[in-house]
């Protein structure tokens, strides 16, 4: 009496329909992580001027305008700032409050 034999699947044929699982999950994740993220402005410093923690110091005649995105603990870049900055001179730029009650870390410029 010849009985079927049950098919086996090779070790390659389980990786693969994992790692078709897997591929699959990874651009789930980074499609809502790219949906749901706080969009922040690109930030800038123009040329002439040079920034350094909250400071920013113009070496033009002009005044200039500085962006930057404040940065929070735990969220990232939160908010955007902007400054600014008469010629030849300093200014500070603006503090924001982070949603989550922190102190901000920094400002990416």
């Amino acid at each position: 009496m010849n009985l079927p034999r049950p098919s086996v699947r090779s070790g390659y044929e389980d990786w693969w329909s994992q790692m078709r699982c897997t591929r699959w999950y990874a651009v789930m994740m980074l499609a809502g992580i790219a949906v749901f993220a706080p969009t922040v402005a690109s930030a800038s410093i123009p040329p002439g001027v040079q920034c350094a923690g909250t400071m920013c110091w113009n070496d033009t005649d002009e005044p200039l305008q500085v962006t930057g995105s404040v940065v929070c603990p735990g969220v990232g870049p939160f908010t955007e700032v902007q400054a600014t900055v008469p010629p030849h001179g300093s200014t500070m730029m603006p503090g924001a409050a982070c949603p989550n009650g922190e102190q901000p870390v920094g400002i990416n410029y």
